[in-house]
């Protein structure tokens, strides 16, 4: 989509290990994993996945310990003040400068260089500088993941509506989300993608982000910005081919046919 293109922006999380020894038991070293649910990261999902790593390594038992995302940074925060930190953790990109700071982390530099597995798998150079701290490795690229628009081909099959190609702009979204939207059947025609990529928005409609490339200017207030902002409130508040304030409930999510187009995570 051209002007608001919808290739992504990332979001940086990674494992990072803490400096502190799992516990053995009978032989057995027992490694306490923690983790937020959030998408794909449901207990089941967590769970199935160690079980398999169990499988392959009978001497580690694996623990999981999940928190909802609210929760997570301040629930690890505290343990880590208690003294009852988990040995393995998800990282919100947000939080690991912070932690960082606090020495929070196990070097794992040698344990890459020694790696055959890392060392033949391919990672974009970004996702690599997420894991490192002075140029050394502090954890592994994780959950990078870029965000695209999706159509449900049946509704626009019953709107007598062609599927977009990859020319179609921010204005033939806006005209076929008015198409699209179908208030008796509780259809919406897209999502107000704006509320939970404001960033990737604005860099993609105006090729800047909100501060200058110095950090010395916040950029919120120019033209290309507000031009933004105005075609979303447009779609928003006076097209209604979003949820807004006083409108219908979509039917369904947007897997089960509540929207027609919605921005997600390509994963």
């Amino acid at each position: 989509m051209r002007r608001g293109r919808t290739q992504g922006r990332v979001i940086v999380i990674a494992f990072c290990l803490l400096g502190i020894l799992a516990h053995v038991t009978f032989g057995v070293t027992i490694v306490e994993f923690a983790a937020f649910e959030s998408g794909s990261g449901t207990p089941e999902n967590w769970n199935r996945l160690f079980a398999r790593f169990m499988e392959q390594n009978p001497d580690i038992q694996v623990q999981v310990q999940l928190y909802s995302w609210s929760a997570y940074s301040d629930a690890i925060l505290t343990r880590i003040a208690s003294g009852l930190a988990p040995d393995l953790m998800q990282v919100i990109t947000l939080d690991k400068p912070q932690w960082q700071g606090l020495g929070l982390f196990t070097d794992l530099t040698e344990r890459w260089e020694r790696s055959a597995v890392l060392s033949e798998s391919l990672f974009y150079p970004f996702t690599i500088a997420a894991a490192m701290h002075d140029g050394r490795y502090y954890g592994i690229p994780y959950d990078f993941n870029t965000r695209a628009y999706f159509i449900n081909l049946t509704v626009f099959s019953e709107r007598g509506i062609h599927p977009p190609d990859d020319t179609w702009t921010v204005a033939d979204l806006r005209d076929m989300a008015v198409k699209l939207t179908d208030p008796e059947r509780r259809i919406y025609g897209t999502m107000n993608s704006v509320l939970s990529s404001h960033l990737q928005w604005l860099y993609n409609w105006t090729g800047h982000e909100w501060l200058s490339a110095d950090k010395t200017e916040v950029l919120i207030d120019t033209p290309g910005h507000v031009e933004m902002l105005t075609y979303w409130y447009e779609l928003h508040n006076i097209l209604n081919v979003t949820p807004y304030a006083g409108g219908f409930t979509a039917r369904a999510d947007q897997y089960n046919g509540g929207y027609a187009m919605w921005e997600d995570y390509i994963s």
